[in-house]
């Protein structure tokens, strides 16, 4: 296995996917409403190169904004539960290197799939707020309910599996 893949990849789950999904639900819905997004978008089709880059660039960019909003959602829930506030650093200067390859093992198969998801949440709120049909309305909120959990549910997984492997400081 080539470690630089997971990590790479990891990253593509958390933020460009989701990044990119925020862009096109944005183009999409406001596209004919504001004028110098569909002046870009006109530009980004007449030269191919300039339209990938920006779309790249919006992307990481929409998906890093998205990140720092879960990041900061998250952190400011997880301090209501007593459960994730009991145990929350664990010690890094007692960590031989299978801690350390075992830590990073657990943050790229579990942790990446929590920003997914977290990140997908976002952009089902921004979904329900931006879809007019009633039908759309209802099917953002199923999903953002399914992304929700999951969200939950690999946060969990994350902490238990880092808590079963550290000690407490």
């Amino acid at each position: 296995m080539v470690p630089n893949l997971s990590l790479s990849f990891g990253i593509l789950i958390a933020h460009f996917i989701p990044g990119a999904s925020l862009v096109l639900l944005l183009l999409f819905r406001y596209n004919n409403k504001v004028s110098e997004v569909a002046k870009i978008v006109d530009l980004a089709g007449q030269n191919t190169t300039l339209g990938i880059i920006i779309g790249i660039i919006a992307s990481l960019a929409a998906g890093l904004i998205l990140d720092a909003a879960r990041y900061s959602i998250i952190n400011s829930i997880k301090y209501f539960s007593k459960r994730f506030r009991e145990w929350d650093k664990y010690n890094m200067p007692d960590m031989n290197k299978d801690d350390i390859a075992c830590h990073e093992w657990i943050i790229e198969n579990r942790y990446r799939f929590h920003q997914l998801y977290g990140n997908f949440s976002l952009i089902f709120v921004i979904g329900i707020f931006t879809c007019l049909p009633t039908f759309l309305m209802i099917a953002n909120f199923v999903l953002l309910l399914i992304c929700f959990l999951a969200s939950f549910f690999s946060y969990r997984t994350t902490v238990n599996q880092l808590r079963e492997r550290f000690p407490k400081t």
